[in-house]
């Protein structure tokens, strides 16, 4: 059809070549949202473990592992609250 339109009028259909062009944008505009998202989630889980690691008690029963625990800042409510 495009070529039949192409021959008689010498006019290119701008309709396809339009929507090829917006669906070329959308893709890349979705491609910076997901990469954003995909930041912002590596940066929430490097905040949680940070806060895990302050605040959570080793899980480990082995003696090395507790002896190497500073337990003086420990308490029944967290880490350092008096």
């Amino acid at each position: 059809m495009m070529n039949l339109l192409r021959l008689l009028g010498g006019r290119t259909a701008s309709a396809p070549v339009a929507r090829e062009r917006l669906q070329i944008l959308l893709a890349h505009e979705r491609g910076l949202r997901v990469t954003s998202l995909k930041r912002k989630i590596a940066e929430s889980e490097q905040c949680i473990a940070a806060h895990e690691r302050r605040t959570k008690r080793p899980v480990a029963t082995d003696l090395q592992s507790l002896a190497s625990v500073s337990w003086s800042s420990w308490n029944a409510r967290g880490v350092g609250r008096r």
